[in-house]
């Protein structure tokens, strides 16, 4: 069984809508066209408007946006799960973890005592 991003999962169907609209094919006259619309001509100015308009936001937003903003969440967690780990008190400590936690920690208490030296 494959899967295909047609499949009835909004992410994915918003993906390949968004894509589309730069999908063209040259045809034999030498005139490319919209894939999924064959009466917009690529490089005309309703196909430049739709790709301004939805096809760039589209693209932000959505094929580059939601995965950045996926990889900041589970990012955000790690870290928070590898502060618990260094400083809980179970015996369970991965050491890369630890050592990793406690030299961002000590870097920030330097940090904070050098402004607060300099009364920023």
């Amino acid at each position: 069984m494959t899967w295909r991003a047609t499949s009835d999962r909004p992410y994915p169907k918003v993906m390949q809508e968004t894509l589309l609209l730069f999908s063209c094919k040259e045809l034999e006259d030498g005139e490319s066209y919209l894939l999924e619309s064959m009466d917009m001509r690529c490089g005309s100015s309703r196909h430049t408007a739709a790709v301004v308009s939805l096809g760039v936001p589209g693209l932000i937003v959505y094929v580059i946006g939601v995965p950045a903003g996926l990889m900041a969440l589970l990012w955000q967690g790690w870290t928070y799960l590898l502060v618990m780990l260094a400083t809980s008190s179970t015996t369970f400590q991965p050491s890369f973890a630890s050592h990793w936690v406690r030299a961002r920690v000590r870097g920030r208490r330097h940090c904070v005592a050098w402004a607060k030296k300099k009364r920023l």
